[in-house]
């Protein structure tokens, strides 16, 4: 019963009659069936920092939900950025045989990069990932913050900005 009181309190509470602005995470949208924009790029800045693997004289920094910077670290005091994998909606990565298996979301990607400097999509398995979709959500949004809605039509989050936006549809509590 509780429960059900705070529920409702806070459904009522969160509702608005009245037209409002405010500042709020706007998604940008990426289709994970659209495999065009996988290739290597010039170095890129870090916006977002995941996991970092090490492999031979090479570091591999990912960017959450970006790609993968590829660092060559043959002088540990001082690293070169050298190429950016533009990989949309990856946060996982491993190698095997010359090849980079990520996801993009929900798939998992069979990507050759036997020649770092020109990367190849060669396949994906769908749905491998599917875990991943809970984070279609302004994770960094702190409480109070407004955030549009996704919407699933269009596409998954590749990124938030944020706007100002008439009557946002969602907010963090």
């Amino acid at each position: 019963m509780r429960l059900a009181i705070i529920f409702i309190l806070v459904f009522l509470l969160g509702c608005r009659d009245q037209e409002f602005k405010a500042l709020a995470y706007v998604p940008t949208y990426f289709d994970a069936l659209d495999f065009s924009s996988i290739r290597t790029l010039p170095p890129q800045p870090i916006v977002q920092q995941g996991t970092i693997v090490q492999s031979g004289n090479y570091l591999f920094v990912n960017d959450k939900k970006r790609g993968i910077h590829v660092i060559d670290n043959t002088v540990p005091g001082n690293p070169s950025y050298i190429y950016f994998w533009n990989i949309p909606g990856n946060q996982t990565f491993n190698f095997r045989d010359g090849f980079l298996y990520a996801d993009n979301g929900p798939h998992m990607l069979v990507i050759n990069i036997s020649d770092f400097g020109n990367i190849k999509f060669e396949m994906y398995i769908e749905g491998v990932f599917f875990k991943n979709m809970k984070e279609q959500f302004p994770e960094f949004a702190t409480s109070g913050e407004f955030f549009v809605c996704p919407d699933p039509e269009k596409g998954l989050v590749k990124s938030w900005n944020k706007e100002i936006v008439e009557n946002p549809n969602c907010e963090k509590i």
